[in-house]
């Protein structure tokens, strides 16, 4: 037997409430999802033991389908709608075992907001799932272009170091003044390279031109003005003004520290 109106409306709030927290928190299966709503809509009927409820959730032919509207037919079936997405429709099917126990107008209304919430659950619980895999093979590439990019790391530093090493000694020790400076140099920053530590973040400003950071690394590797002029092939007095450049960007001029030093250091 029903209750009052007032209980009637009740049990109408608490499945929309229920339902509602019972959709934010979902991610299991959706038959499971459908049976949940069955028997939250089967008790918030004013006859709940005299009537059946059953969901369906099936793909449809019609292209674009839209909402069923409600209707009832006299052998005590009730039926309703939603599209879930473009291809396929949520159905609600509900037999009353006696005619007083079918669906009134308000309950209608409560069925239609049920399965409307019901259909942008389950779109909600695929997007995650598609999200989420679609994370985990990101992830998974990432991982592996790392140990690709590890890989031939570790073959470059090989071959450098079986190779091309044992070249600059011979080069080097045959070598005088700036070719051997500069046979240094080279190999000094090809051992950056089979370094496997992660390199230093660069403290540069980008204020610097392209010819000033190549003599701020110069100077870096201890080189004098002179042996970078001469490795430029540019005059000792354009070193110096660059020098003079450099040290007024990087903030030298007022703290009075040595270029050299102060870049050394970074």
């Amino acid at each position: 037997m029903p209750g009052s109106d007032l209980f009637e409306r009740e049990k109408e709030l608490d499945c929309l409430y229920n339902l509602a927290d019972f959709f934010l928190t979902y991610h299991g299966l959706e038959s499971e999802m459908l049976r949940r709503v069955e028997t939250e809509l089967r008790a918030a009927m004013a006859y709940p033991d005299s009537l059946e409820v059953a969901l369906e959730l099936k793909e449809t032919s019609e292209e674009g389908q839209v909402e069923t509207l409600s209707r009832q037919t006299m052998d005590r079936h009730f039926y309703a709608g939603v599209p879930v997405g473009e291809k396929e429709f949520l159905s609600a099917k509900l037999h009353a075992q006696k005619l007083a126990a079918m669906p009134s107008l308000r309950e209608q209304g409560l069925i239609g907001s049920v399965l409307r919430m019901c259909s942008g659950a389950i779109l909600r619980s695929r997007n995650e799932a598609e999200v989420k895999a679609k994370n985990a093979t990101l992830t998974e590439l990432l991982q592996r272009l790392q140990e690709t990019r590890e890989r031939e790391q570790k073959e470059i530093r090989l071959r450098l170091k079986g190779q091309i090493f044992p070249l600059l000694n011979e080069i080097g020790q045959g070598a005088q003044g700036i070719l051997r400076k500069q046979v240094n140099l080279l190999r000094g920053e090809l051992d950056k390279v089979t370094d496997s530590s992660p390199a230093p973040p660069q403290c540069l400003p980008g204020a610097l031109t392209p010819r000033e950071v190549e003599i701020c690394n110069l100077v870096g590797q201890g080189l004098s003005s002179k042996d970078i002029a001469d490795m430029l092939h540019i005059s000792r007095e354009t070193v110096e003004r660059h020098r003079c450049n450099v040290r007024r960007k990087l903030g030298l001029n007022k703290t009075g520290e040595n270029l050299a030093t102060f870049l050394m250091n970074l």
